[in-house]
């Protein structure tokens, strides 16, 4: 058995518990809550065997094997250093942390107590990332020119989006999938050369950042709370360009010529929410020993937060 415990019965853990509930591989064991309420509503809905009003029982809990903290942004790096105090092993939603600082102390306390921790960024155990290299590998569409991530969807309203206590902003909650996207296929060490931030009460709304790699390639990554621009990604070469619907978990992906004609389709990439597989890959590590993911490295979450901090000085300086 490999016991999974729930850290905030939030909307996100709602959604992810819907792909595991029915897995034979994984045992949905605790859920935790500051209102016990909501915490025993979870637990009766999904299956849950306990159902606690404060984390700390969570965290001492001795049969949970790994704890899924599904709370906003703002409060991960406390709940994640708080469960490795325990010897917790910790699956953490994206974003890690608010910042490249936290998620370096978190990263060293886990290394210290020996456990795994990991970010739960669900591009990153997608099996079409191999197949995208692969293409960009073949070379189809020639020499890289441009790449376009879009994610916008009209979420201003939520607040974990909007307040800044809970860590809000575009570019936290779904700007980094396009970065991501960027910097796990071309490379993490573009230059940021531009950024365009519209804010709102010191938060931001939306947001395009133009990044330049050393081969030239320019990426740009559009993001938006208050308009509903799709999520997908366009990659631009002399020849043609690749098409990819869905940047987060890609669904289809095309290859166009220089007249915008399909000469390739591959179809049906996306099997179910992409949330099973993050759970399967930190089972699989762990009963491995490792201490850290072997698909959402320590170093790209490392780097994708070194990159959304800079973003945010380049703006305010």
């Amino acid at each position: 058995m490999f016991r999974i415990g729930f850290l905030g019965p939030g909307n996100i853990a709602h959604v992810v518990v819907n792909s595991l509930k029915d897995d034979p591989n994984l045992t949905l064991y605790a859920v935790a809550s500051r209102d016990i309420e909501k915490a025993k509503e979870f637990c009766e809905n999904y299956g849950f065997q306990v159902a606690y009003g404060s984390y700390e029982e969570l965290y001492s809990d001795p049969l949970v094997d790994l704890i899924y903290i599904a709370t906003p942004h703002s409060f991960h790096y406390e709940q994640m250093m708080a469960a490795i105090a325990h010897h917790k092993n910790v699956l953490c939603e994206k974003a890690f942390c608010l910042n490249h600082r936290e998620a370096t102390q978190v990263f060293a306390a886990a290394e210290q107590a020996g456990v795994f921790v990991a970010e739960a960024m669900v591009p990153a155990y997608q099996s079409s990332r191999t197949i995208i290299d692969d293409l960009l590998k073949e070379e189809p569409i020639g020499d890289l020119i441009s790449y376009h991530g879009v994610f916008g969807a009209s979420i201003w309203h939520v607040p974990r989006v909007h307040e800044k206590a809970l860590g809000g902003g575009a570019l936290l909650d779904i700007g980094l999938y396009p970065l991501y996207f960027a910097l796990s296929h071309f490379g993490d060490d573009p230059r940021i050369e531009q950024v365009y931030l519209q804010e709102v009460n010191n938060v931001d709304q939306s947001e395009t950042i133009i990044l330049r790699y050393p081969n030239r390639l320019k990426a740009t990554i559009t993001a938006s709370t208050v308009e509903n621009l799709g999520m997908y990604g366009e990659i631009f070469g002399n020849n043609g360009s690749i098409y990819i619907e869905n940047i987060a978990r890609p669904e289809w992906i095309e290859i166009r010529n220089n007249k915008h004609e399909v000469e390739k389709r591959i179809a049906n990439l996306r099997v179910g929410s992409g949330y099973l597989e993050e759970f399967m890959a930190a089972k699989e590590d762990i009963l491995a020993g490792r201490k850290t993911s072997s698909r959402m490295k320590k170093e790209d979450t490392l780097t994708l937060l070194d990159y959304l901090d800079r973003i945010r000085w380049f703006q305010s300086s």
